[in-house]
């Protein structure tokens, strides 16, 4: 008879499919190292396509840097600059001619590669600037004595420092510089001037310079170098990287070339940045101070068919022989008016630097400062819509995420992480994270269960944004001593932590304050000025009532209009004092715009019934940083007398309590913001305007 093996067969055909798709799932897992990028705790910006898997309905956006007024005395500036940050000051390089009218068309090549100058400025916040009297050079047209360079045929044509962070470097040599330029393509003009090339200088101070040899450490042959050929040292590829000038097909163009002694370099490689019949001018490419793994490059783009019409442009590298051109748009235009479309009106200098909490300066020729916020260059952007982010997969050391982002006010954007097949990770949901919303350079991203991130760190994950009318510029891990601290927060403190404006979380008037709820509430709403005299204003009011205050600087009045319905949330508020002044007093808000805004601000806090008191905007000096009128103030305070006379809001006169000894009460001679004394003086007459409005509902 014959047998039946069916179930037999069955079995075994059961065992291979499952031993096939446990080997699937198993492939689907493990991701080859080369397929996951390794960021480790370093910032990552979204300057080029590195860390994008997937966008939908989002895209990389370009931000244009924003034109800051100019400052008196104006900003020193010249051709191939360098602004270069030490410990304790910014250091400013740029050409100087001796005559004046110095030019070769005038003079010729050879007299006017000699008698080229290296001057100097010095300045405490990158945005005022002198010029120290150095002794080292006496020139007649420079009676100022800041000329760091003389007599250096060729070099002072574009000498370009450094501060070398090469670990182990001698303080003799802690500043290097290259300057240079080649005349292989004038032999006649090479006869007078000699060899060519970059050569190198070395100085303890970038003060008093010397060369570090005769000979030139990067040949005349390799480039034109009639530009500014910027070296530096780079952590990340363990040596010095030069990005050059150097004419390829005809074209202004970009080499680079390494060195690990700076004395001997490698062959050049070109970068091939150019578009089709596109010149650049200047490769202005440095590593970018907040992840110096990326290097931005701002270059000049050079149209010589438009009257040598020039603007800025960015592109990025990390190393290697090619920039990223993400963005070919301009990043700075010409502008307005005949003066940035003259021939070559528009360069960049070497150097991006914080000349404030939250912003970046970028200097150009004709004395102009350009700013972004940190990180600003570029972001993913989603509209109101919708849309996302889902990074390549990666992996991370640390066990916090930060991100620096920036919503509308009805924007929003929550964070998911995912293992590397974008499946959610139990916790880490996009329905667990917290809704982010707000302007924050350096936020932690929180989920209900907290911050902590330490059991998957070093595993491959996807990142999932999920945005709304969102800007994210960067993201970064960090290790946090005691990332629990946030799961065992109460959910007051969680909601403050989460809200908090991180670029003021280090001021004691941004603190979290436990509530007792037999208190009344008072709120304090104002910018820096009312941060610091928040805690005195507590101390003096212990026991009597909570003292609450907005979780950042209200900054202008705009600001208040479009964020004062979230900061009162649907919280009951006895007492509001608010005042809003300095910001707009900076930013010249309009009279009539300040008086709209404040009238719009009142209507929403008498909504909420408490008792409102207005505080006058405290004095603005002379010589201010903003270059503001001194005393303008007093036309603000009386736009907003008249609204808060108008509105039966009683006034408490800071301005004046504080005026007759304001110059010694100020922490510098020309800010506005008080030491502690000052503070501590202002907090008497605000307490006692909260104490008078609470009446019975203070507790004595």
């Amino acid at each position: 008879m014959q047998q039946n093996h069916k179930p037999q067969n069955d079995r075994f055909l059961f065992i291979a499919l499952l031993l096939l798709a446990l080997t699937s799932i198993g492939n689907i897992n493990t991701l080859a190292d080369e397929d996951v990028v390794d960021i480790g705790s370093r910032r990552e910006l979204f300057v080029d396509q590195f860390l994008v898997g997937e966008l939908k309905d989002a895209s990389l956006k370009l931000h244009s840097p924003q034109l800051m007024p100019p400052v008196s005395p104006p900003r020193p500036h010249g051709h191939y600059a360098t602004v270069l940050k030490s410990d304790d000051k910014f250091q400013f390089y740029y050409r100087g001619n001796d005559p004046l009218d110095n030019g070769w068309k005038k003079y010729g090549i050879a007299y006017y590669h000699t008698h080229e100058l290296t001057l100097y400025a010095e300045s405490k916040d990158g945005i005022n600037w002198v010029e120290p009297n150095l002794g080292l050079y006496k020139v007649a047209h420079y009676p100022n004595g800041n000329i760091v360079l003389s007599g250096q045929s060729m070099v002072n044509h574009n000498f370009t420092p450094f501060i070398d962070t090469k670990p182990g470097v001698p303080a003799a040599e802690k500043y290097k510089a290259l300057g240079g330029i080649s005349m292989v393509h004038a032999p006649k003009v090479r006869t007078e001037l000699g060899i060519g090339g970059l050569r190198p200088y070395v100085s303890p101070d970038g003060i008093h310079w010397k060369k570090l040899q005769e000979e030139p450490v990067i040949s005349e042959n390799w480039g034109t170098f009639d530009s500014q050929n910027y070296g530096f040292w780079s952590d990340a590829e363990q040596a010095y990287v030069c990005y050059f000038r150097r004419f390829v097909k005809g074209f202004r163009a970009i080499a680079r070339t390494t060195s690990k002694d700076f004395v001997n370099w490698t062959p050049y490689v070109d970068m091939h940045a150019n578009l089709p019949d596109e010149h650049l001018y200047t490769p202005c490419t440095q590593p970018y101070f907040r992840a110096p793994h990326i290097y931005f490059a701002m270059p000049t783009r050079f149209m010589i068919k438009r009257g040598a019409a020039t603007d800025i442009l960015f592109m990025s590298t990390r190393g290697g022989s090619k920039f990223d051109r993400e963005f070919t748009q301009s990043f700075i235009r010409p502008g307005i008016g005949a003066s940035g479309w003259a021939n070559r009106a528009n360069y960049a200098a070497i150097g991006i630097h914080q000349t404030g909490p939250t912003e970046m300066s970028m200097f150009l020729t004709n004395g102009r400062r350009y700013t972004l916020r940190l990180d600003g260059v570029a972001s993913v952007n989603a509209p109101l819509d919708g849309g996302e982010l889902i990074t390549k997969p990666l992996k991370f050391a640390g066990n916090e995420l930060e991100i620096n982002y920036s919503t509308s006010a009805a924007g929003e954007m929550r964070v998911e992480l995912q293992d590397a097949n974008g499946k959610p990770l139990p916790g880490f949901a996009l329905a667990d994270c917290d809704p982010i919303y707000g302007d924050h350079i350096a936020r932690t991203v929180t989920w209900h269960s907290g911050t902590d991130l330490g059991k998957i760190a070093g595993k491959p994950i996807r990142i999932r944004f999920a945005m709304s009318d969102a800007d994210l510029y960067s993201l970064k891990f960090n290790q946090n001593k005691n990332p629990k601290q946030a799961v065992t927060m109460s959910a007051g403190q969680l909601k403050w932590e989460a809200s908090i404006d991180k670029d003021y979380a280090t001021r004691p008037g941004m603190a979290y304050v436990k509530e007792d709820p037999r208190l009344p509430r008072v709120l304090l709403i104002g910018d820096s000025v009312s941060i610091d005299y928040t805690v005195p204003v507590r101390k003096l009011l212990a026991g009597k009532a909570n003292v609450l205050r907005i979780p950042e600087s209200g900054d202008y009045s705009r600001k208040g209009v479009e964020k004062l319905t979230k900061w009162l949330g649907n919280e009951k508020w006895d007492v509001i004092h608010f005042n809003w002044g300095h910001h707009d007093c900076f930013r010249n808000t309009l009279l009539m715009q300040y008086q709209t805004n404040l009238k719009a601000i009142v209507k929403t806090l008498k909504s909420t019934n408490a008792k409102l008191v207005w505080a006058t905007t405290t004095p603005i000096p002379e010589d201010n940083p903003w270059g503001t009128t001194a005393g303008i103030e007093a036309k603000y305070n009386a736009v907003a007398k008249a609204v808060m006379d108008e509105n039966g809001i009683p006034i408490n006169d800071l301005h004046t309590s504080i005026s007759a000894d304001f110059p010694k009460l100020i922490t510098r001679p020309n800010g506005i913001l008080f030491t502690a004394e000052g503070s501590q003086r202002l907090a008497k007459p605000v307490a006692a305007q909260i104490l008078k409005n609470l009446g019975s509902k203070s507790k004595s």
